[in-house]
């Protein structure tokens, strides 16, 4: 999923329950991982959910 401001892209790993964040590079396209995965069990679908309506 990439975010509404498309800077980030969050992905959802489901063999290894783990969602991953990555920066996008505003040039080329290219991702940059940041920080380390983060512990989801069996993630398949990531949504946002806006926080202020």
């Amino acid at each position: 999923m990439i975010e509404p401001g498309g800077r980030f892209l969050l992905a959802a790993n489901q063999n290894s329950d783990s969602v991953a964040v990555f920066r996008i590079d505003e040039r080329s396209g290219k991702l940059a991982a940041i920080g380390k995965p983060i512990s989801v069990p069996t993630p398949v679908c990531l949504k946002l959910i806006p926080m202020f309506a």
